[in-house]
């Protein structure tokens, strides 16, 4: 009987200590999307063009925002662009030949979206 009574106070306890790491990250996620008070929406890319050493992107506006910004990773360098102010139209020239992972992100004057990525596009 002591050990049924041990086991149950260790199963409450574990389950207990579970609760405690998992809650405050659910009502902390909660609570920082209720301060902020709306959602920030990426934009949504898609090729337009695609040739020798460039690329052209495009979107619909994404309501609310006051600019883009978007920057790239070329693996066979390991070369990460500067992050560059857009408008939602933006191309890129004279890149080497390589494959590429983009990142987009919608700006609404001091916040920002998460970044949508475009990854292994090959530019010849």
């Amino acid at each position: 009987m002591k050990n049924e009574i041990k086991k149950g106070f260790q199963w409450g306890y574990q389950l207990g200590f579970v609760l405690l790491l998992f809650l405050p990250l659910t009502f902390g996620v909660s609570a920082t999307l209720q301060k902020e008070g709306r959602a920030y929406p990426p934009p949504q890319p898609s090729i337009v063009s695609l040739s020798s050493g460039s690329v052209s992107f495009e979107w619909a506006p994404v309501s609310g925002a006051t600019g883009y910004k978007v920057y790239y990773f070329r693996q066979e360098s390991m070369l990460t662009s500067q992050e560059q102010s857009t408008d939602n139209k933006p191309d890129f020239s004279g890149l080497p030949a390589g494959t590429y992972t983009f990142y987009f992100k919608s700006v609404f004057g001091s916040e920002s979206s998460e970044y949508v990525v475009i990854d292994d596009l090959v530019i010849t």
